[in-house]
């Protein structure tokens, strides 16, 4: 599993990382500087050994390669040693120090070699010294081991100066954040209610403010959706008790007058049962518009014989276009709650017959799985987007909430829905 940095210790070594840019850039012109100092203290010195060599001597004597104290002084440059000749090439800029080393990488050189060109009685000397590393002067290399020493120390001082400060600047500004995530997490109907406390800025105090505004009205609309469904299923069941009642009383009327026959049957059955399908609805969506993790009280249910109840229904309600339908089911019985089951299906055959203008619909079952294709006669009927299943919102709701399987597929020619029913207990289909 890929872990995340948090974001405080994101920012502590973004931080970090960009202050340690100039630590180690003044360290290293630090180094730079003692380096040139040493060489300044060097060509001093080389200077005037060359002027004390000019006063002393009579110019009948400058002549050739002469060693004085441990300095090997020329007046020309072919009178220098070859090694020095091999390993640098003339002319010599005036004053300038010019170093050489005879060692390869990586391993230290034994000797460090110094040559300049010195003006002096009016006239050019080349000057070399060569200073081994067992005769360096210790106390160069103390003051070399010392600065070292106080640059590594100042430099380590800094950067741990500059971690705490960023701690510290991030632990501030992070716990009014922590808290402000605190106080969100906790918000409910009563804290929603409350003024936020203050979060120290006056941004996080705005984002605070935001939040609460928009979980208020978020409230709001909710509470707004509840009173609706609560007043809608009120009213909407003093009618649909009425006509439960009525084709009640219709069908007692017609028993009794024997009057009963098959058309008026088959009317009053449609009749009670589309009442007790809106009965069975406006349960369904009040459960629906209910935040509870709880399923709808389920029952035995003959697939099957739904979905050809629900297919012969539908199919009369279009008998006027010019369509027919291929109907394949295999018994099965499965608990789950009816209600559900006959709003899902019923939307989806009826959404099949209502956008198929000419064609064949195929409904087949098998177990709890339901597909639904219709063919379209011609590819210019399918104008737009009247794929069945598209726009169902309510089947989607109610079969992500009962943990249904529902796919909706557009295909050239053809639309495919899939309705996969699942259940606590099955009985063997």
């Amino acid at each position: 599993m890929d872990r995340k940095i948090s974001l405080s210790w994101f920012l502590s070594l973004s931080f970090l990382g960009i202050a340690l840019l100039p630590v180690v850039g003044y360290a290293f012109l630090s180094l730079s500087f003692f380096g040139k100092g040493l060489d300044s203290i060097i060509s001093a010195n080389l200077a005037q050994a060359v002027q004390l060599y000019a006063a002393d001597i009579p110019a009948a004597g400058r002549r050739g390669l002469q060693n004085v104290n441990g300095l090997e002084i020329a007046p020309r440059w072919e009178d220098m040693p070859a090694e020095v000749r091999d390993n640098l090439t003339p002319p010599l800029r005036e004053g300038a120090l010019y170093k050489y080393d005879l060692g390869s990488w990586p391993d230290p050189p034994q000797q460090l070699n110094f040559v300049m060109r010195v003006r002096a009685d009016g006239q050019d000397y080349y000057v070399r010294q060569g200073v081994r590393q067992e005769d360096a002067s210790p106390l160069v290399g103390r003051q070399m081991a010392e600065t070292v020493r106080i640059l590594l120390g100042v430099s380590a001082v800094t950067v741990a100066a500059l971690f705490l400060f960023t701690r510290l600047l991030i632990r501030k500004v992070s716990r009014p954040a922590k808290a402000l995530a605190d106080w969100a997490a906790e918000l409910d109907e009563q804290r929603l209610k409350e003024t936020p406390p203050d979060f120290c800025y006056p941004e996080l105090n705005k984002l605070a403010a935001l939040i609460r505004k928009s979980l208020v009205a978020e409230h709001r609309s909710l509470e707004r959706e509840r009173l609706f469904l609560q007043y809608s299923s009120h009213e909407l069941r003093t009618p649909i008790s009425v006509v439960l009642a009525a084709t009640e009383l219709l069908r007692k009327i017609m028993s009794r007058r024997g009057t009963d026959r098959e058309m008026e049957k088959s009317i009053v059955q449609r009749i009670d049962r589309a009442g007790h399908t809106m009965t069975h609805l406006v349960e369904t969506l009040l459960w629906l518009g209910r935040d509870v993790a709880e399923m709808p009280a389920p029952g035995m249910v003959d697939v099957d014989a739904l979905l050809k109840e629900i297919v012969h229904d539908t199919n009369k309600l279009y008998i006027e276009k010019d369509l027919k339908f291929v109907l394949e089911t295999a018994p099965c019985r499965m608990l789950l709650p009816e209600a559900a089951a006959r709003i899902v299906l019923g939307n989806v055959v009826r959404n099949a017959f209502q956008h198929t203008l000419r064609g064949i619909i195929h409904i087949s079952q098998h177990g709890g799985v339901v597909e639904v294709v219709n063919y379209m006669a011609r590819e210019s009927d399918l104008a737009g987007d009247i794929g069945f299943g598209l726009g169902l919102e309510l089947t989607r709701r109610l079969t992500a909430r009962l943990d249904w399987l529902y796919t909706s597929q557009a295909f050239p020619g053809r639309n495919v829905v899939t309705v996969r029913l699942s259940e606590t207990v099955a009985l063997p289909c």
